[in-house]
């Protein structure tokens, strides 16, 4: 029981990174093949990590920001872009504005 709130709990945030990443891919013109590329990754790993449907490593997680441009904060804070108590169901994706802002 514990296992399947867990998994409640994180796969909407996998589905929020997922779109934050394939948002900043693009915004950069980078194709998943590039961006698979630059982070040293396989461009299906990159695929369903912009899916949503793959369960990242920290390591993973590292490794695309650095691809991006990004901190490793940044993948961070948009996980936790999701709001609380929201469904999300597989597919669907809460509309947010996934600008990453630095201060100066």
């Amino acid at each position: 029981m514990q296992t399947l709130m867990l998994k409640q709990e994180v796969e909407p945030k996998l589905l929020t990174l997922g779109k934050f990443i394939k948002q900043k891919r693009m915004s950069l013109g980078l194709s998943q093949e590039e961006l698979a590329d630059r982070a040293g990754l396989h461009r299906t790993y990159v695929s369903d990590v912009e899916r949503g449907i793959r369960n990242l490593t920290l390591g993973a997680t590292w490794f695309i920001a650095h691809g991006l441009g990004l901190d490793l904060r940044d993948m961070i804070e948009a996980m936790d872009a999701t709001p609380e108590n929201t469904e999300i169901a597989p597919g669907q994706f809460p509309v947010q504005d996934f600008s990453v802002s630095r201060g100066s």
